[in-house]
């Protein structure tokens, strides 16, 4: 898994440079959070290595998607975040394997596919907080909105999941105790992905190299909101001199 992260800083030559190792300070930092975290929880073995999985899937995936952030860019947003979404998937296919969960066991599959929705909801609170931010874009706006889009998304994802198990398991109705959970999973979910997500957010919106390649993915404006965005034909121009 980090031998994949490692090949995304070596195998691209525009990531053979000493700011692209910045991406590792956030990584670090979610790391060591988490495993203070984990200390003080006091998980069970089998608990604490399906987090581990999970976790350090999800970070290799952001990390990734920062240093390829300008080889996936394309002048259709959709076509962005369909690759954006293939490194998440990739990426938790990747962590599931180097932890040995190679079975197709029920657990094996949800915790692979909770490491996917999360890739998906982070992904997606990017692409709606650039949205959000098309006509007037600020870091803390672009922040909030995407903190704000998390959590939205969380829940929308976490509510379609429940209906999805609802009926494989079939619940006879769909009381308001249930309702309730969907809104306490998501918010805790949302939380979880937010303060993963914020430490990448900052350095991408600080970091020039980095910055440079969210514009691309995102079709973002500068950080100035008085320069134009840029167009399709110039992100395009811009892409081809980045290949």
């Amino acid at each position: 898994m980090w031998a994949f992260l490692a090949l995304a800083i070596v195998a691209v030559r525009d990531n053979r440079k000493s700011q692209a190792l910045l991406v590792l300070i956030p990584l670090l930092a979610i790391i060591l959070l988490w495993l203070g975290f984990k200390k003080l929880m006091r998980f069970q073995s089998s608990d604490a290595e399906m987090f581990d999985m999970m976790i350090f899937s999800l970070l290799v995936g952001i990390s990734t998607l920062l240093l390829l952030g300008h080889k996936i860019a394309r002048p259709s947003r959709l076509a962005t975040f369909i690759l954006a979404i293939a490194i998440m998937i990739f990426s938790a296919f990747i962590g599931a394997i180097s932890y040995g969960l190679t079975d197709l066991s029920q657990q094996t599959t949800m915790t692979v596919v909770l490491v996917v929705l999360m890739g998906f909801i982070i992904v997606a609170s990017m692409a709606m907080a650039a949205r959000s931010c098309c006509k007037k874009f600020t870091a803390p706006r672009f922040v909030l909105w995407q903190g704000f889009w998390i959590i939205v998304t969380s829940f929308i994802c976490i509510a379609l999941l429940f209906v999805v198990m609802m009926t494989i398991e079939t619940y006879p109705d769909l009381e308001p105790i249930i309702l309730l959970q969907i809104a306490m999973v998501s918010l805790v979910l949302g939380l979880c992905i937010s303060i993963i997500a914020l430490p990448y957010t900052i350095l991408a919106l600080r970091s020039g190299l980095f910055r440079t390649r969210l514009q691309a993915c995102l079709q973002l404006t500068s950080m100035n909101p008085a320069e134009p965005q840029p167009t399709t034909a110039l992100l395009a121009d811009q892409q081809e001199k980045m290949l």
